[in-house]
């Protein structure tokens, strides 16, 4: 069996939730847990439920008018 040295994966997640740190991956020799490192992402904001998007005039800003920023 030949050692990986270096993996890309495409992951499918819910935009919604926050991003994972870790997946787990099965092969037919043996199943682990790898962490994830996110090389680019958009901005997203979970109190609105938007990507990037003008902040001055979001509908739903939070304690004195700062929306919430994830991720």
């Amino acid at each position: 069996m030949t050692k990986i040295s270096y993996e890309r994966v495409l992951v499918e997640v819910d935009v919604a939730q926050p991003l994972p740190d870790n997946i787990d991956i099965s092969t037919p020799y043996c199943e682990f847990q790898n962490s994830m490192e996110y090389y680019s992402h958009p901005k997203f904001y979970f109190s609105c439920m938007m990507f990037v998007h003008d902040l001055p005039h979001c509908w739903n800003k939070i304690d004195g008018g700062v929306v919430e920023e994830e991720f």
